[in-house]
């Protein structure tokens, strides 16, 4: 069994390109106690199985990064939530490559899809789940 451990989460939010700062703390704690909550209830056990750690740390940060992008508060943050819309053609010479690009692939829509992933939303804690006798 297993206890979210905050600087986990800041080193994922690292890698992810986002630099937590100390002002992010109480938020961070509050979503490690919110996903901790989640789990608890969906697999009816008294703390995280050591086998879903890491993705309840992907949730961690999927909640995290979800509300400050809701609060807009990304911007300037490092991350690349927008971005420029994907190639569509490249010519060189006399040599044109064009691509089918969805109108709906611009880096919000791509990056609002990394955070559904994050989130784990369709997970099945099924494997985790013990019975609970009423």
């Amino acid at each position: 069994m297993a206890t979210i451990q905050l600087q986990d989460v800041k080193d994922r939010l690292t890698q992810l390109g986002y630099n937590a700062t100390a002002q992010d703390d109480a938020l961070l704690t509050y979503n490690i106690a919110k996903v901790t909550t989640h789990i608890k209830n969906q697999t009816n056990q008294y703390s995280i199985p050591s086998g879903a750690y890491y993705i309840a740390i992907d949730m961690v940060v999927g909640e995290f990064l979800f509300l400050k992008q809701s609060m807009g508060q990304l911007d300037g943050s490092g991350m690349n939530i927008g971005g420029d819309a994907p190639i569509q053609t490249i010519r060189d010479g006399d040599t044109t490559v064009t691509y089918a690009v969805d109108a709906s692939s611009d880096g919000a829509a791509n990056f609002s899809n990394f955070l559904r992933g994050l989130l784990n939303e369709d997970y099945d804690w099924g494997i985790w789940r013990r019975m609970r006798w009423c």
